[in-house]
């Protein structure tokens, strides 16, 4: 419940603030410019939702009715001002008249991020443009993509309006803004069932009986409702970030077997187990990195195995786009082990020295980010903002066909190997079989 109250309070605080940008029935927020009376030149900024939770991404619609230099900038509440537009990912800021969407490349995104409350957003246009940069420190968009302005925007406000009165006449600018709500991200969902009292199961864990009514996180949820006598009812369903979404399910009673199971031998479709041999490896390559894997012996010269090979690096923070797509500048990361399916063939040399080969398939997940200039930008400054500026990015998961080949020396019931691995290089080896 206390949950529900805070996020209705947050509602009313958004309510407010968006009442004094559209009637200006209360003042502005603090350091906010407001639009100059009766002039024909105007700038609408938007963003596309007034609510949003931690870790969603923000875009922001723009409308000029001329062609102009448009500067935005975020105030967040403890008064850190940060220039969103232009940028180190895009720094052509003499838009067209009409209507533009920021970001305006698939290079960066805005992404919300924690603490909870009200962001502003201000959106200047002007016929020429300002030297808004010289306000800041860290004036150099290739070092600093997204730079601080201020940290006092009470007296950054005064400042950026001199700039504008020395720049442009009257009339020759325009000014915006708006304001969005940090939220917590939660959803809603009521099950009843008939009859009641069926047991519910969410992602497989028992969260009660129906009726129920639940407060959870938003995305994809397995429910499932057993009871005795009906059959198991099964769906998987999509909640909304802050959305209430509501099942009604009508149980059907549970239908007898048509036929009585038959019983089977015990070692019925499987091969005697002592036909087979298994073997744990594990490896070290001359980069250092280590593998290891499981193998089945189908024969004393033919076997099927598994490994993986521990090649993740340390990928930094990236907003994940959910698909790939074309980066002007990037880097790649491994993300996790490769993973590898192979068969492999031994043929004896003496009775204790044998040459084997094979070969399979590599799955590896691969991170690509998007970086300006070549570097890989996590945030614009060492701070926390409700707005977090990351890089783009996506995974995808790669796959190679592998091929190795080399020696194996017997001591006892184990062996010793040296392979040449195309994926991996050369790779010492020790098998323990049992």
């Amino acid at each position: 419940m206390l949950k529900v109250l805070r996020l209705f309070l947050f509602i009313g605080l958004l309510l407010a603030g968006a009442g004094s940008a559209a009637g200006d029935v209360k003042p502005a927020p603090q350091g906010i410019i407001v639009a100059p009376s009766e002039s024909a030149f105007s700038i609408q900024i938007k963003a596309d939702h007034q609510i949003y939770s931690p870790k969603e991404p923000v875009k922001l619609d723009v409308e000029l009715n001329r062609d102009a230099y448009v500067y935005i900038y975020d105030i967040d509440p403890a008064g850190q001002v940060t220039l969103l537009f232009p940028n180190g990912f895009s720094r052509n800021n003499l838009l067209k008249a009409g209507k533009h969407t920021l970001p305006d490349n698939s290079s960066y995104s805005f992404v919300v991020t924690e603490p909870l409350g009200l962001e502003s957003l201000q959106a200047l246009a002007l016929l020429k443009p300002i030297p808004l940069l010289s306000l800041s420190a860290q004036g150099d968009l290739d070092a600093y993509p997204f730079p601080q302005l201020s940290g006092d925007p009470k007296a950054l406000k005064p400042q950026v309006e001199k700039m504008i009165e020395i720049t442009v006449e009257p009339g020759e600018w325009a000014a915006d803004w708006t304001q969005f709500l940090v939220a917590p991200a939660v959803a809603y969902l009521k099950v009843a069932s008939q009859p009641a009292g069926a047991r519910v199961f969410l992602n497989g864990e028992l969260r009660g009986q129906s009726p129920l009514e639940i407060e959870l996180e938003p995305g994809q949820v397995r429910v499932a409702l057993v009871r005795d006598g009906y059959q198991r009812w099964t769906k998987t369903i999509t909640l909304e970030n802050h959305a209430r979404s509501e099942l009604s399910i009508r149980l059907e009673p549970a239908l007898p077997p048509l036929f009585p199971p038959e019983p089977q031998s015990p070692d019925e479709g499987f091969l005697p187990f002592s036909s087979f041999s298994l073997g744990l490896n594990a490896g070290l390559n001359s980069e250092g990195i280590f593998s290891a894997g499981l193998e089945l012996g189908l024969s004393s010269a033919l076997s099927v195995g598994g490994s993986v090979s521990f090649t993740d690096d340390e990928v930094p923070e990236y907003f994940d786009v959910g698909r790939p797509q074309p980066f002007p500048v990037e880097r790649i990361y491994n993300y996790g082990p490769e993973t590898e399916a192979y068969l492999k063939l031994s043929l004896p040399f003496t009775e204790a020295f044998f040459l084997h080969g094979g070969g399979g398939i590599a799955a590896q997940e691969r991170v690509h980010i998007a970086a300006p200039g070549g570097v890989i930008i996590v945030s614009a400054f060492g701070l926390i903002p409700l707005v977090e500026i990351l890089p783009n990015g996506y995974s995808e998961t790669a796959s190679y066909l592998t091929v190795f080949g080399g020696v194996a020396l017997r001591v006892g019931e184990h062996l010793l190997s040296a392979s040449y691995h195309n994926r991996r290089g050369w790779v010492l080896g020790l098998t323990l079989r049992f």
